[in-house]
């Protein structure tokens, strides 16, 4: 990964998802941006816990297509090279929430879609 991101801090990187992967954590998703594109990146950490990187850029910024860009964490069709803005919606009981992430096209029309459930072990479905 190149420009500013957490590929860059390594360590301190490292002694997150360490942390994340002791304590038992479930759930994880951070909310990051100024990428000028959006993505959904996904990893799963030596406990079989999964963690999501929702990458949202500001809708009145550049856009930039980075596809080219490697990244082997990144959820298949979520890349995201036009304006764009994102919605995350938390709903349900606690212990059976469920988020769901939206990016939408700067007309309001949903380029795409994916859900995170408690109930489900917090793995990602459509």
């Amino acid at each position: 990964a190149i420009y500013e991101n957490f590929a860059q801090f390594p360590e301190e990187r490292d002694w997150l998802f360490s942390e994340l992967n002791r304590l038992n954590i479930k759930g994880v998703v951070f909310l990051t941006g100024d990428r000028h594109n959006s993505e959904l990146s996904k990893m799963q950490l030596e406990n079989g816990n999964w963690i999501y990187d929702l990458t949202i850029s500001p809708l009145t910024s550049g856009s930039y297509d980075h596809s080219d860009e490697p990244n082997r964490l990144r959820e298949a069709g979520t890349m995201v090279g036009d304006h764009n803005y994102g919605i995350v919606e938390i709903t349900g009981p606690r212990k059976e929430r469920t988020l769901r992430m939206q990016v939408k096209a700067a007309d309001g029309s949903i380029i795409w879609e994916r859900a995170i459930d408690a109930n489900n072990d917090y793995e990602l479905r459509p």
